[in-house]
């Protein structure tokens, strides 16, 4: 069995050895390097190719940002989850841009981390549940700061028409109510379409459709 190799990326001692035990635990885990900073993180990376890269953002010399940047770009294969105490918009928006494909709260659970680190490996995106929200109010917040032209999404997973409307709807944070009354369909309609979407970009759910069209670089804020 090929186990998941792990690098985790955190500047307070305790807190990093904590997460360490906990993924010591999983027997198909192995951890194989651990950091204080962003610096550190990529020079691990670079010696050990990890599946999962742990990473901190506010850090001395290098914040998470930047190393995640450096890994996406010299070691794509590898994945980010930004494992933090923030829960500011604007971190999850930046974060999702340069490559991450996780973003978790350093409060939750250990088991939850564990199915976050699970989903990611397999290829899934991972928000922390209570960021769901906040993610989709900060696209609807950008669509009305910088109006309808702003929020571009191209069409390179052979949508049809209707399907790439409602899926640049979304992408503006609105929810399967405000779809329909803006489009004049019902509430049914646009979930026939939704999941539709869905299927043809190979996700489960609308954070993973909106985080996949931002990542891969088809929906432009």
């Amino acid at each position: 069995m090929e186990k998941i190799k792990i690098v985790v990326v955190e500047d307070h001692k305790l807190l990093r050895q904590g997460i360490i035990k906990i993924l010591d635990f999983e027997r198909d885990f192995e951890v194989v390097g651990q950091g204080e900073n962003g610096e550190e993180g990529c020079r691990l990376v670079e010696r050990y190719r990890p599946h999962i890269v742990l990473m901190d953002i506010n850090m001395p010399k290098m914040n998470g940002i930047e190393a995640t940047k450096w890994i996406k770009t010299h070691y794509p294969a590898t994945k980010v989850i930004m494992l933090t105490i923030h829960d500011g918009d604007e971190y999850i928006l930046e974060a999702i841009k340069f490559g991450a494909e996780g973003y978790m709260l350093k409060d939750l659970e250990g088991e939850k981390i564990i199915e976050g680190i699970r989903n990611v490996y397999t290829g899934d995106a991972f928000i922390h549940p209570t960021l769901t929200i906040k993610l989709f109010k900060e696209l609807q917040k950008i669509k009305n700061l910088t109006g309808n032209g702003q929020v571009i999404v191209e069409n390179v997973y052979d949508l049809t028409d209707r399907e790439l409307v409602v899926y640049k709807l979304m992408a503006e944070g609105k929810s399967n109510k405000e779809i329909g009354d803006q489009l004049n369909i019902s509430e049914k309609t646009v979930k026939n379409h939704v999941s539709r979407v869905f299927k043809k970009l190979g996700v489960y759910d609308r954070t993973q459709a909106v985080v996949k069209g931002i990542k891969e670089g088809f929906v432009k804020l």
